[in-house]
C-alpha cells in the first residue's frame, strides 16, 4: 500500500476485494482531521478511476473519506490481456461495488456512506445486495442505454456500436477495443456483449431480470437521491435520465438540470461535469445535497 500525504488528506493506493474475491485497484483519500462521511465514487463504463481523481480530491479537501476504484477488466483492475478474461457488466454491480462498500464499512464503521455515481455507476446501484449500508446517492449523467431513445444522429452511432462493432470485435479479437474509437478503455468480451444486449432492449437491463440477472434490489432501495442531468449530453438526456430513475420505484428523486452556462463553459456533454474547470460552479451542488442529508439525519 502506497501512501502520499497532501495538505489536508492522505492518499493511499490499495487493493479491495470484490465480494467474490476479485482484487480491485483503488485509491483512498482520507482527511487528516475528523471525517464527515465516506464517499464511494462509481465510474462510468470503461472509465479509469484516475479520471475522477480531481473530483475525489475536492471531496477529501472538504473532509470526506473518498474511494475511487477500477471495475474488473478496467484500468489497473484488468489482466495483462483481455483475451479469455471472463467478466460481465453485472459483476460490477453484483460484486465490485458491494465489495468496495463492505471495505468502507469495515474500515470506517462509524461513518455514513454515500455513492456518487457517473453514468453506468448509478444504473447498477440496484444490483448491490448491501445497499442498506448507504445513506444516500448522487447520480450524474446517468440514463438508460436503449439506443432508440437517444437523439439523432447519436442514436445511429450507438446502434452501430451495439449491433456491429461489439459483436464483430469481440468475435475476432476476444474483447472490444473501445479505446480505438474514443469510447473509454477496452472492454472484456463478456462486459461488452452484455452491455450491448441491454442496450438493444427497450426495457434495458430489466429485460434480463430473473435471467442473467438473478437478484436485483431496485424496488427495495429507499434512499435520499439527487440526480444531475447535463443539458448538452446526448446520452443522459431529460428523457433517458428519467427512465433510469423509474427503475428505483421506492424513491422520489429530485432531478437537477445543469447547463454549460451554469459552469461558465461552452460544452459539458457526458463527461464535462468532472473536469477541473467546472469545480467552483458545479461540484458544490452534490456536496450541498449530502451535507443536507447528514444534517437531516442528525436532526432525526
Amino acid at each position: 500500500m502506497e501512501t502520499l500525504t497532501q495538505s489536508r488528506f492522505i492518499t493511499k493506493n490499495v487493493s479491495i476485494p470484490a465480494t467474490d474475491g476479485f482484487d480491485l485497484a483503488a485509491i483512498v483519500l482520507e482527511p487528516t482531521g475528523e471525517a464527515k462521511a465516506a464517499i464511494q465514487i462509481h465510474s462510468g463504463t470503461g472509465i479509469k478511476k484516475e479520471f475522477y481523481l480531481k473530483f475525489a480530491r475536492f471531496w477529501a479537501d472538504e473532509g470526506f473519506v473518498v474511494v475511487v476504484f477500477d471495475y474488473r477488466g478496467i484500468g489497473a483492475s484488468r489482466p495483462a490481456s483481455l483475451r479469455g478474461f471472463e467478466a460481465y457488466t453485472r459483476d460490477w454491480g453484483e460484486s465490485d461495488m458491494p465489495g468496495v462498500l463492505n471495505w468502507l464499512q469495515w474500515h470506517y464503521p462509524h461513518l455514513k456512506k454515500f455513492v456518487v455515481a457517473h453514468s453506468m455507476g448509478a444504473q447498477l446501484v440496484g444490483l448491490m445486495p448491501n445497499h442498506h449500508l448507504l445513506s444516500g446517492v448522487v447520480s450524474i449523467a446517468s440514463s438508460v442505454g436503449y439506443w432508440r431513445v437517444f437523439p439523432a444522429p447519436f442514436k445511429y452511432f450507438t446502434a452501430f456500436i451495439w449491433y456491429v462493432f461489439i459483436p464483430l470485435t469481440t468475435f475476432f479479437w476476444g474483447y472490444a477495443p473501445a479505446k480505438a474509437i474514443g469510447q473509454g478503455e477496452d472492454l472484456p468480451k463478456g462486459v461488452a456483449r452484455e452491455w450491448a444486449a441491454w442496450c438493444r432492449q427497450p426495457r434495458y437491463l430489466r429485460h434480463f431480470f430473473g435471467k442473467t440477472i438473478k437478484n436485483q434490489f431496485y424496488d427495495d432501495i429507499l434512499l435520499p437521491w439527487r440526480a444531475f442531468i447535463i443539458s448538452d449530453d446526448p446520452i443522459a438526456t431529460d428523457r433517458t435520465g428519467q427512465e433510469i430513475l423509474k427503475f428505483y420505484s421506492g424513491i422520489s428523486v429530485e432531478m437537477e438540470r445543469l447547463t454549460p452556462e451554469d459552469a461558465g463553459v461552452k460544452h459539458l456533454g457526458h463527461f464535462g461535469f468532472f473536469t477541473e474547470r467546472t469545480e467552483k460552479r458545479l461540484w458544490e451542488r452534490p456536496l450541498a445535497f449530502i451535507r443536507q442529508v447528514l444534517a437531516d439525519m442528525n436532526v432525526s
